[in-house]
């Protein structure tokens, strides 16, 4: 049987550094972040580029490689309009307002959240104020923290 080899196509270079770039922070990955990489992966494969959860999915395996952010930075005045922007407001300080009632139903405060939940206490008092917008990752972990459901807290999320 013959071997049939096909060119491969060239890769411009700014490509190959960007792939060895993110495969060098995949070897850095601890075991649970690991585990967390491959669940998000499935999650990609398995919802469709028209879906609304496929950004959110990506989103999150961005988070998860570098999770003090890229450093390139978008100006949002210049992508977001202002109704948008009063739209994701409001969202977020209804996401927040939710953290904060679900917390002081359980008598838990918010350095005992942030602890549980593995982030910044002033992170937390930001969500909570309606400041920040939390990635999927950092609500589940709240809502884990929580225990409750995630679209409880964050209506944009199916569970």
């Amino acid at each position: 049987m013959a071997t049939i080899y096909r060119k491969q196509p060239r890769v411009p270079e700014a490509s190959q550094q960007a792939i060895s770039a993110v495969m060098a922070r995949i070897a850095q990955l601890s075991p649970v972040e690991f585990a967390d990489m491959q669940e998000l992966l499935d999650l990609y494969h398995q919802t469709g580029s028209g879906d609304q959860d496929h950004a959110g999915v990506a989103a999150a395996i961005q988070e998860l490689l570098y999770p003090q952010g890229l450093t390139a930075t978008v100006d949002p005045s210049a992508v977001i309009s202002p109704q948008t922007r009063a739209k994701l407001q409001r969202y977020q300080a209804q996401v927040g307002s939710a953290i904060r009632q679900r917390r002081e139903a359980l008598n838990v405060t918010q350095q005992q959240l942030a602890a549980k939940a593995a982030i910044q206490q002033s992170h937390l008092s930001r969500l909570e104020n309606g400041q920040h917008r939390a990635s999927g990752r950092t609500m589940y972990r709240i809502a884990k923290a929580l225990r409750i459901n995630l679209n409880l807290l964050d209506p944009g999320f199916d569970d």
